[in-house]
């Protein structure tokens, strides 16, 4: 019997512990389960789902919930199973987190059983908790009330709940992870599409800014072809506009030499209104061509070696009958050691012929004043003109506007005075081109100062910027007194050409007889053979018996004035080339150079200033050889040739440089006046030409043109030629002077 119940109870107990064992297998078996299948759903709906049914295998449930915490309010219920539980679940909980029972399951890691107030039946309360964080707590009411269930249960139970907390994180920080990469991915998306954008805006930037360089190019292309035209079409408008201008002018003096002949003054004075207004338009005309030049860049500079107080001398003699148009007096002055100059002498002059002009323009019944001074300043020494005068002055607004483009002072002056406002902006850029600058200092209605300061040598770098004062009171010491009074080196020349041992002839025309005594006595001295008439009668006769070199005429005659026996004089085809020498009490001689008087004097007579008069006017006795004109414009032609012969000079025609050549080949002549634009031939190539045959290398060239000559054009002439007009700039007695003086040269084949 012992042997059976001992068998028996050996059996049960093996049974007992293979159903122990058993159960421990399926409980490894679901948690293993549960595990892999929670780590692979990676999603807290299907974590939580597979948890209450591997809590189901080990106790049966009425009621299985969980709750996740939430940031915003604390523990939130996710599931419930059933879901028609839902309400009175969350009333049972509510009421257990009164009583601190949900408090307490929540510190403790383990399955913590409370009686349900609502369900009357055991209440199961598990934290979901890792080593980290609280996740959620389990909630589940059981089917039948168990005051005491078997830890066997309760521990897989708690197994499960730990292994779904830390699924419950793995899934949390997966779905962190993938809301990461998401934003990642959406912030790369967005960066790409940003890189993208700007990839393309930089492509479109960067073929906008090439079709930008293209554009520029091909502006720059079109630029210089511009300027081109613009510098071609100053060229040719130069030639085009002065042309015919000369021809005005020309035929100007022409016809008032020639009406003079029926003493009609309303015809002189309108002829001479045109040819004042011709030359007005020239001095437009130049200005702006200036201008365009300036701004093209196309100025040139010949800078060479001259005197100062030469040039200075010669603007005055250009501006003084301006000065006394407006019944101004004008003065010079000079301070220091004032010599030379190595600069462009034409900008030079004509910055002051501007500078002083506008003085006497905007000054009536005043003073206008020239000092020129010299000052040395780091080691350079420079050049002051202070151009001063009292007239209507500049306000200090205006100032600032004065070295403009197209400005002048104000709109009411400038309908007065006229005038294109280029000149100060043209001489304040010449200046500045020279190595210089301009500056003005001026009060309404007391004057104006304008001072021009230069480097003696335009090579040095540097603009001028002290300001020396002009002062009126300041005499010039006798030596700048003296060299103003000096005659040029042409002057000199001619003298001494024209001295006694020449024994050239004077036939002086003066009715008070103590008068043409004193000039016979004086002359002979100097070696001149003198005859002498007391009318006009007289005189007249003698010069046609006499021929004589020069004729000095008084303009007080008894008889008949001596302003009619000039006029006798110039019609008298065999008289006109004479030069006469007019003497009076007053200051004339703007009249007399109209009448065709050479110079005037006024009494009394400074017999030192009488004498270089004289010999400045001697010529050549005959000019044997002809003088040849070439030029293919017949207006032009015409009207050079008439003044030509009028003086008695044998004239030659060519209308091209190939005339030209055809007429030296047979016939060599004394002097060639050049046009530069001629057809084909044109007039550097008959310079050309003329240079290789040694008969015509001797013969005296004087070129007028309208042709804008550059730089090294200008080098060139002034090595192949004698004299440079341009068309409009001169006069018949600035050409016949010009003649006479290179024909009196000794190399001149008489």
């Amino acid at each position: 019997m012992e042997s059976n119940e001992k068998k028996e109870a050996r059996i049960g107990y093996l049974e007992k512990l293979a159903r122990s064992n058993l159960y421990g297998l399926g409980l490894m078996a679901s948690l293993g389960e549960l595990q892999h299948d929670a780590s692979m759903a990676c999603d807290m709906t299907r974590i939580l789902k597979l948890c209450g049914e591997h809590l189901e295998q080990l106790l049966d449930f009425q009621v299985m919930s969980f709750f996740l915490v939430s940031d915003d309010s604390g523990f939130e219920l996710v599931q419930v199973n059933p879901e028609s539980e839902k309400s009175d679940l969350q009333k049972e909980i509510d009421e257990q987190i009164e009583n601190g029972s949900f408090a307490w399951a929540v510190n403790q890691n383990r399955p913590v059983v409370v009686k349900s107030k609502r369900y009357g039946k055991s209440l199961i309360l598990h934290v979901l908790a890792t080593k980290s964080k609280v996740r959620g707590m389990f909630a589940g009411i059981l089917t039948r009330e168990d005051k005491d269930i078997q830890e066997t249960v309760l521990y897989p139970l708690s197994i499960i709940l730990q292994n779904t907390s830390y699924a419950i994180e793995a899934a949390s920080l997966h779905k962190l992870i993938s809301d990461q990469n998401k934003n990642l991915e959406e912030i790369v998306q967005k960066r790409t599409q940003s890189l993208e954008e700007q990839t393309h805006e930089l492509k479109q930037e960067v073929a906008y800014r090439r079709l930008a360089e293209e554009s520029l190019v091909v502006a720059k292309e079109e630029a210089e072809r511009a300027a081109r035209a613009k510098s071609d079409f100053i060229a040719n408008i130069s030639h085009e506009f002065r042309t015919p201008l000369n021809a005005i002018l020309g035929y100007c003096e022409i016809l008032q030499y020639e009406t003079k002949k029926f003493n009609r003054p309303d015809i002189i004075e309108d002829l001479k209104s045109i040819e004042v207004s011709g030359r007005h338009l020239l001095v437009l005309f130049n200005d702006i061509l200036d201008f365009s030049k300036i701004q093209a860049g196309k100025m040139d500079l010949n800078l060479e070696d001259f005197k100062v107080l030469s040039l200075v001398e010669d603007v005055m003699s250009t501006i003084r009958p301006l000065a006394r148009k407006n019944r101004n007096t004008i003065s010079v002055t000079s301070q220091g050691n004032v010599r030379t100059m190595f600069s462009d002498s034409g900008r030079v002059r004509q910055v002051l012929l501007n500078l002083l002009g506008n003085a006497c323009k905007f000054t009536e019944d005043g003073s206008v004043s020239l000092k020129v001074s010299s000052e040395t300043m780091d080691q350079t020494e420079w050049l002051t003109f202070s151009v001063s005068d009292t007239g209507i002055g500049i306000s200090q607004k205006m100032i600032t506007q004065l070295f403009k483009e197209f400005t002048q002072a104000e709109n009411s002056t400038a309908r007065k005075y006229g005038g294109t406002g280029l000149g100060l902006a043209i001489s304040r850029r010449l200046c500045q081109m020279l190595g210089g600058d301009i500056t003005v200092k001026s009060e309404p209605g007391k004057g104006t100062v304008f001072i021009a300061k230069l480097p003696a040598d335009a090579t040095e770098s540097g603009n001028g910027t002290g300001v020396i004062e002009a002062s009126p009171s300041e005499a010039m010491t006798s030596l700048e007194a003296e060299e103003f009074q000096k005659p040029s080196a042409s002057q000199q020349e001619d003298a001494a050409l024209s001295s006694g041992k020449n024994n050239e002839t004077l036939l002086a025309i003066n009715n008070d007889p103590a008068e043409c005594d004193l000039i016979r006595r004086f002359m002979e001295m100097e070696g001149f053979r003198v005859y002498t008439a007391l009318n006009a009668s007289e005189g007249l006769r003698l010069a046609h018996e006499v021929h004589p070199d020069v004729i000095s005429l008084d303009v007080l005659m008894s008889e008949i004035e001596g302003w009619m026996v000039l006029s006798q004089l110039k019609e008298d085809p065999r008289l006109a080339p004479i030069p006469v020498v007019m003497l009076s009490v007053e200051d004339e001689k703007e009249k007399a150079i109209e009448l065709g008087a050479s110079d005037l004097l006024t009494k009394p007579i400074e017999w030192d200033q009488f004498l270089e008069v004289v010999k400045r006017q001697m010529k050549p006795r005959s000019i044997v050889s002809p003088i040849l004109v070439v030029e293919d414009d017949a207006t032009n032609r015409g009207a050079l040739c008439r003044v030509l012969r009028r003086e008695g000079l044998v004239v030659l025609e060519a209308v091209d440089g190939n005339a030209a050549m055809s007429l030296t080949e047979t016939e060599t002549p004394g002097l060639i006046i050049l046009d530069l634009i001629l057809p084909e031939f044109n007039g550097f190539d008959v310079l050309s030409e003329i240079s290789k045959n040694d008969n015509w290398k001797h013969i005296p060239i004087i070129v007028i043109t309208a042709k804008e000559l550059s730089n090294e054009e200008l080098k060139r002439l002034k090595k192949e030629v004698d004299c440079i007009f341009q068309k409009g700039d001169y006069s018949r007695n600035d050409l016949l002077k010009e003649i006479h003086t290179l024909t009196a040269k000794p190399s001149y084949p008489a």
